[in-house]
């Protein structure tokens, strides 16, 4: 479980990161971590601070 719980907390780091990389706003990341990786806006928020 905690390997699962790692693997996918290294995939939103890298969907930030890349995104950052492509220009893409704030809230476009945010909003796609939210659909993405089934995660409320709060949650998607703390993980774009953590990685941006």
């Amino acid at each position: 479980m905690i390997l699962l719980i790692s693997g996918r907390e290294a995939g939103i780091e890298v969907f930030i990161q890349y995104n950052l990389e492509e220009g893409i706003f704030h809230d476009r990341i945010v909003e796609n971590l939210q659909k993405r990786f089934n995660l409320n806006y709060d949650i998607a928020e703390k993980y774009y601070e953590k990685y941006k």
